[in-house]
């Protein structure tokens, strides 16, 4: 019975370290959620202001050429997070073997990729922080740009927007589409020939949708594992209150064991005695 009372209370301990470990993910994840959410306003508006430039300057986008093209993969960093990086997973396999290059943001979603034997083109670390965004967004540009010669057809990218809901977003970057677009302020004045100011627009077009779906990627991603903790918190809880009421029974047992033991000690010294 001490065995069981031991073995109990130390499972008891072991699941409040866990409990410990499960609320400062929770936590953190909480805390970079929160920072993504700051850096989405003026991040969403970086990408119309360019968008609005296009607009202007071009009413149409042009026809992307004719091929699978490009994916940009913004995948998860870590687990922890549900079923979130296996669904990015998933839905890049099927775009992979529609003859999409792969492009990968993300360990734990690249890692998935190559268990399953798909190759990608390039791929880098996710993010830590939003500030982090705009370089990671640079080189993921210019690794689009450089491989789309080899890679014909548009430049698209998928991305997790709403981690609640089980539907990725699979979206356009380049050619920047423009049709879905309207007016909303009147003509900058510009010195720059057309020619030369769109094909620097369209550059940065790609950069800030690439940046805007980072950003949108990280948010998600933190999210899921502020939802995945939430759930593996509410699971110790009742593993505990369960391994409690257990212990509290163990304990009740040895004492009413012990309490025995004595009685019976103490009515054979009575009988014993002279």
């Amino acid at each position: 019975m001490t065995e069981r009372l031991e073995t109990l209370a130390a499972r008891l301990r072991t699941l409040d370290q866990i409990g410990d470990v499960v609320g400062a993910l929770r936590a953190i994840a909480a805390g970079h959620e929160a920072e993504a959410q700051r850096a989405m306003a003026p991040i969403r508006a970086h990408a119309e202001t360019v968008r609005q430039a296009l607009l202007w300057i071009s009413q149409r986008s042009g026809a992307a050429p004719e091929g699978a093209g490009l994916v940009l993969v913004v995948g998860a960093a870590q687990g922890f997070s549900g079923s979130y990086p296996y669904r990015l997973a998933d839905a890049a396999a099927e775009l992979a073997e529609a003859g999409a290059g792969l492009l990968v943001t993300g360990r734990r979603t690249l890692t998935l990729l190559e268990e399953r034997g798909i190759n990608v083109l390039w791929s880098d670390e996710m993010v830590s922080r939003p500030q982090e965004i705009p370089d990671l967004a640079s080189h993921a540009t210019d690794h689009l740009l450089a491989l789309s010669t080899a890679h014909p057809g548009p430049i698209r990218m998928i991305v997790e927007t709403d981690p609640r809901s089980p539907d990725l977003d699979l979206r356009q970057v380049f050619p920047v589409p423009l049709t879905d677009g309207h007016l909303r302020r009147a003509p900058p004045l510009t010195t720059l020939p057309p020619a030369q100011l769109v094909e620097g627009l369209l550059d940065e077009a790609l950069f800030s949708a690439v940046a805007l779906g980072l950003t949108e990627g990280f948010l998600s991603e933190n999210a899921a594992r502020v939802e995945a903790m939430a759930r593996a918190q509410s699971h110790l809880a009742d593993r505990r209150d369960e391994t409690l009421r257990a212990f509290q029974g163990a304990r009740q047992e040895t004492m009413t064991t012990e309490l025995i033991e004595l009685m019976a000690a103490r009515r054979s010294g009575q009988a014993g005695a002279p």
